[in-house]
């Protein structure tokens, strides 16, 4: 997908999220932030509180925006990120994770996070998808 846009900087969803317009305007935020710090990837996080899902683990903290990881990972990835394209050009693999990335970013200390106080809808599997269905 990357080869086929002459963007450098793409916005990339997830399709296993329930993205619901209220998103909209953090989303809009995180990308002020993104372009006016200019930094190279940037991800939609949420407190594990607000998930739908309470099992899911947490993936990430916030240190002032950056992304840590320890053992409290109160964060969630939502599904949500800004990237420049550029940042997989030293991964040679066709097929590989982008947390793989992401580690390496946060080594660097340049993953950087945007906290949403948005409700967390997240189809983890069929059960999560009937229970939804119900709200």
């Amino acid at each position: 997908m990357m080869k086929h846009t002459s963007e450098d900087n793409v916005l990339i969803f997830n399709p296993d999220t329930i993205w619901k317009k209220d998103y909209l305007n953090k989303i809009i935020e995180m990308e002020k932030m993104y372009f006016s710090k200019k930094i190279k990837n940037i991800l939609l996080l949420v407190k594990k509180e607000l998930s739908f899902d309470k099992n899911l683990n947490g993936d990430f903290d916030l240190k002032e925006n950056s992304i840590i990881k320890n053992n409290e990972n109160k964060f969630i990835y939502t599904g949500c990120q800004i990237m420049n394209k550029k940042l997989l050009s030293d991964y040679k693999d066709k097929n590989f994770s982008i947390t793989n990335v992401w580690n390496d970013l946060i080594e660097k200390k340049e993953l950087y996070g945007f906290e949403t106080d948005n409700d967390f809808y997240h189809l983890t599997d069929l059960e999560t998808f009937k229970k939804l269905q119900d709200l």
